[in-house]
């Protein structure tokens, strides 16, 4: 049976490699099944158990441990424990999301192994260097052997940058958005949820408090609470 070795790492892709379970467990006539190693990324349980148990996710077959707290460390010892897990599992294919560090890791051990590589959420770009999510998505995008776009502006800036062959999909995320609405309906929800993450938005305090005060004002207009998770690194904003 064919295997595709899933990289997950944050909060995101854990919700985005639900769909992609559902997807699996839905078409066992393809004969394609996963394992999952998780990065070590998103080692909060409140960012990375809980979503294993609220979305049904696999547990990992493999997990890693970070010990350094540098990036370029932790970089080094993801892309390792990856390879480590690629010659353990020989996949047919690694899936990596989105544009975190976990993603290009992932993307560079598979590269250095010569394993296939499918970038869901190829294509996307905020065009700002400065943001390591965008130097991320780039590389990833080269080395990928199968690129998955969710939008034609995606398929389109891909061709800009000379990559071809794109498959047009949608959003992964639109697709859980109406699988847990369908499981919601009926319930009487008076709140919006809002979390904000990016270094952009949230490390400059008047431009996080900017945000909040839109973001508030959107939701007094239609009489509903927002509630704002912060994550950790929020904490002494």
């Amino acid at each position: 049976m064919p295997l595709l070795l899933t990289i997950l790492g944050a909060r995101p892709q854990f919700i985005k490699a639900a769909a992609l379970t559902r997807a699996i467990a839905k078409n066992l006539d393809l004969g394609w099944h996963q394992s999952i190693i998780h990065t070590g990324q998103h080692y909060d349980a409140k960012l990375s158990d809980i979503f294993f148990e609220e979305l049904d996710l696999p547990r990992p077959d493999f997990t890693l441990r970070l010990e350094s707290s540098e990036r370029a460390a932790r970089m080094h010892e993801m892309k390792l424990g990856i390879s480590n897990a690629i010659q353990e599992c020989t996949p047919d294919a690694v899936v990596v999301y989105g544009d975190t560090d976990s993603t290009l890791a992932g993307a560079q051990a598979a590269d250095a192994l010569g394993i296939p590589i499918i970038h869901i959420e190829a294509g996307l770009r905020s065009f700002d260097l400065d943001m390591p999510e965008e130097v991320n998505r780039i590389a990833t995008d080269k080395l990928s052997s199968i690129l998955i776009a969710p939008t034609t502006t995606a398929v389109q800036n891909l061709q800009n940058e000379g990559i071809s062959g794109a498959f047009l999909t949608g959003d992964i995320m639109h697709d859980n958005a109406l699988y847990f609405t369908k499981e919601m309906q009926g319930l009487d929800s008076k709140s919006v949820l809002l979390t904000m993450h990016r270094p952009s938005n949230v490390d400059d305090l008047p431009r996080l408090r900017l945000g909040l005060m839109l973001s508030g004002s959107g939701v007094c207009v239609i009489m509903l609470t927002l509630l704002f998770l912060c994550i950790p690194e929020q904490k002494n904003l």
